[in-house]
């Protein structure tokens, strides 16, 4: 939570040096807050956001780097992009993004004193550093989940190119109907998209590293939706890396208004409110969905019980060390997290074959914990291991694993 909050007000003061403008700094210091996305899980523990935050504070070291010729600030700058993309690969969108500006500097600004990279190749150094860094540490993690055969999260590709024809459309209709408008208020996005286009008109204006810094985010931004583009089919918090092209979009804007002299602070106070009271109603009422309607059904039915079950799995014989079976979870740990217990979910393994199940338990498995009697009549299998009932617990069953 901390670490969005403060990749946003570094937003604020970066803009606040640019534009000299408290109104257009407010703005876009607040306006990633109503994304019902970014609401949603800037109190979660998922890495998109840190990491999201983290190149938006890399940025902001990498304009002060630029302005005053300091480079502790380009040390810092690489330092953070370097913790994005320990967490997120994603963040390479930026990091690409700023490299690329050094060879764009390299053939048509001739004058090294208005280079970003006025330092030459030494002025790459960090960055090279914290590439080594960030390559060592995936191989690192390939090679170690290729040991172990698993995957705490997954490090490839899962590409349009190799979903049907069936998946992709599925994918797209839940996008309009749903996700659409979990990113962010979706008039609000076409008008970014108009922005957009508007600032590629405009290379004069911008000047060559910013338009290249337009066009390239876009690209990076087209190209990691290919290349994840089955993922968007559920998991809306994949779009946080988007964030800083959606605020690098509106602060190109608002630098090339600036430069038509354009100044009646009332009115922008007005319409740069308007739009932030509009975007957050429609967060505020995404919001109250996601937690009161059907996407939080599945909780509510299967997993809300466990809250209040936790202080009691003693009384069931079920201690604090003990492994458990936790069915159905197709998360990683969500429901062992509400339980404060160890052991295993449906996620990445098979629970409708009985040899999965006696693996979980000659590798320490004790208990089986059922939070859906559903699974009785889906999943056969399981019902061998449902001969020695502990408890019932409203809408939860346990069942003692000793003896397999």
């Amino acid at each position: 939570m901390c670490c969005g909050f403060l990749g946003f007000f570094y937003v604020f003061k970066f803009s606040q040096k640019v534009f000299q403008n408290s109104i257009i700094a407010l703005f876009l210091g607040i306006i990633p807050f109503t994304s019902p996305v970014i609401a949603n899980y800037t109190i979660s523990f998922l890495p998109n956001l840190p990491s999201m935050a983290f190149v938006l504070i890399a940025w902001y070291f990498a304009y002060e780097y630029f302005i005053n010729k300091n480079k502790k600030d380009l040390w810092i700058c690489a330092f953070y992009f370097c913790l994005a993309m320990l967490l997120k690969t994603t963040a390479g969108i930026s990091f690409i993004t700023l490299l690329g500006i050094f060879f764009v500097e390299l053939i048509f600004i001739k004058n090294k004193e208005n280079r970003f990279y006025y330092d030459g190749y030494k002025s790459l150094i960090p960055f090279t550093i914290a590439l080594i860094i960030v390559y060592t540490w995936y191989s690192y993690v390939i090679k170690f989940n290729l040991q172990h055969g698993g995957e705490y999260t997954y490090t490839g590709l899962w590409p349009i190119w190799k979903m049907t024809n069936l998946e992709i459309d599925k994918t797209i209709d839940l996008v309009k109907q749903i996700w659409l408008n979990e990113y962010y208020y979706p008039k609000l996005l076409w008008i970014t998209l108009a922005l957009w286009f508007f600032n590629l008109i405009h290379f004069k204006k911008l000047g060559i590293r910013l338009w290249f810094a337009n066009l390239v985010m876009m690209i990076g931004g087209v190209f990691y939706i290919l290349f994840w583009f089955k993922l968007l089919d559920g998991l809306d918090y994949y779009m946080i890396e988007m964030m800083p092209l959606f605020l690098l979009t509106w602060g190109l804007f608002f630098y090339i208004i600036q430069q038509y002299k354009i100044n009646y602070p009332i009115p922008t106070l007005f319409i740069l409110g308007y739009i932030i009271f509009v975007a957050s109603n429609h967060c505020a009422i995404k919001m109250h969905d996601r937690y009161t309607n059907w996407m939080n059904e599945d909780f509510k039915r299967r997993y809300e019980n466990m809250v209040e079950l936790t202080p009691e799995l003693n009384s069931f014989g079920i201690g604090p060390e003990d492994k458990i079976i936790s069915l159905p979870d197709y998360t990683i740990c969500g429901s062992l997290y509400l339980l404060n217990r160890k052991g295993y979910t449906d996620y990445s393994c098979d629970f409708s074959k009985r040899e999965n199940i006696l693996d979980r338990i000659h590798k320490g498995a004790r208990f089986l914990v059922i939070n859906d009697t559903a699974i009785y009549r889906t999943n056969p299998a399981i019902n061998e291991f449902t001969k020695k009932q502990i408890g019932i617990f409203k809408n939860i069953t346990m069942y003692d694993l000793s003896g397999y």
